[in-house]
């Protein structure tokens, strides 16, 4: 039995509609990404331009229906528009305007009814290319991880594929648009298609939207949110990723352990608010003494940890002195008050044929502990088989 065009062009509609309320229900949860509900309101257009087109062919309002090719092509532009807020860019209104404005201009420069065909071909022709627009606009973002954004692209570009392909088909088989009699039936298949589509983008938008909550999560769970460095469980994840691709590559590698001296007295003479901006302090010498590459991170209350990729074992030392020289200096005089905090720092260097990142970090910990016992405030650097020293 074949498909009849106004049945589907009914469902289409209905799902639009649903869809775009769904999506908009998505987004009113997850408010932190409000992309969700430029693409509900996408999609509530999409489907109030289907409402038009019926609306105005079935009664027989030309202008109804020249209103429904521009309010659809308005709806692929809200989609493309929705693609750039999903990844912080900002949207371009002259553009939403600008498809709409064009098929509005033709008609009236042409003179040409606006149920026309070829009304049909311009209409066509904007929505396929704000789809691949879309499509290219989600691919910009592919640095973020989300699995779903290639399924997307996909669907995009084969959406606007899809559209396209109406151009040379009504050439063959013209439209009386006015009377919703498609001479043949592919495109009651055409728009079937495109729906179908639709309704897979709009899920796997959904899907994306799910990933970015998910990875900000693991994120924050990796963070110390004082500092920004990394805590102790994404210091070691990190860690233990830079020492096996470093040992396949046969670089060596140096662990530095931090702790800042009598950081209590601090603390208990300045006050938690000034000590915390002390711990800042630290972490912003850490920034300034190490390179962009090296990985870093709060494992404590006080303490804080680096390693580093070196060539030489006298490069990881230079680099704890230079923190420490950064530290001491930034503290000199913190809001007007001479807190003078000093860190103690053990280096230790991994062994060339492999060696755990507990067992670096461990024998890293012996040589803090033998500066803090040499007098604070300096760098010592880890010797094997020395027993540890009390602070």
């Amino acid at each position: 039995m074949p498909l009849d065009f106004v049945t589907v062009g009914i469902i289409e509609m209905f799902l639009a509609l649903v869809l775009g309320l769904l999506l908009i229900f998505a987004g009113w949860q997850n408010r932190s990404i409000n992309a969700l509900q430029w693409w509900g309101a996408a999609y509530l257009v999409y489907g109030g331009s289907i409402v038009m087109f019926f609306g105005g062919a079935g009664a027989g309002i030309a202008w109804l229906v020249s209103g429904g090719w521009m309010t659809h092509v308005a709806a692929s532009a809200l989609m493309w528009s929705s693609a750039r807020k999903f990844d912080g860019r900002p949207v371009r209104v002259g553009w939403v305007c600008a498809g709409p404005t064009l098929i509005l201009l033709g008609n009236i420069a042409s003179g040409l009814s606006p149920s026309s065909n070829w009304n049909f071909s311009l209409g066509a022709s904007l929505v396929a290319g704000f789809l691949l627009a879309t499509a290219f606009e989600t691919w910009r973002g592919r640095e973020e991880q989300l699995l779903s954004r290639w399924p997307v692209i996909v669907l995009l570009a084969v959406s606007a594929l899809v559209v396209l392909l109406r151009i040379p088909l009504i050439v063959a088989a013209p439209i009386e648009f006015m009377e919703l009699t498609p001479r043949g039936g592919w495109l009651t298949v055409n728009i079937l298609v495109s729906a179908l589509c639709a309704v897979s983008i709009a899920f796997l938008v959904i899907a994306m939207a799910k990933e970015r909550l998910e990875l900000h999560q693991a994120k924050v769970a990796r963070i110390d949110p004082l500092t920004g460095l990394s805590n102790r469980r994404g210091f070691m994840e990190l860690a233990r990723r830079r020492m096996q691709r470093e040992r396949h590559d046969g670089t060596p590698v140096a662990a530095l352990m931090f702790d800042l001296d009598r950081f209590k007295r601090v603390n208990d003479r300045f006050g938690h608010a000034l000590g915390d901006w002390v711990l800042c302090l630290f972490a912003a010498a850490m920034h300034e003494g190490l390179r962009p590459t090296d990985v870093v991170g709060r494992i404590g209350g006080e303490e804080f940890a680096a390693l580093l990729s070196v060539a030489k074992p006298e490069e990881a030392v230079a680099a704890a002195e230079r923190v420490r020289a950064a530290f001491a200096a930034a503290t000199r005089n913190v809001d007007g008050r001479a807190v003078g905090a000093t860190v103690s720092v053990g280096v230790a260097i991994a062994d060339p044929g492999g060696e755990e990142i507990k067992h670096l970090l461990g024998r890293a910990d012996d040589a803090l502990y033998r500066a803090k016992a040499c007098g604070r405030d300096r760098v010592e650097v880890a010797v094997k088989d020395r027993p540890r020293l009390a602070a």
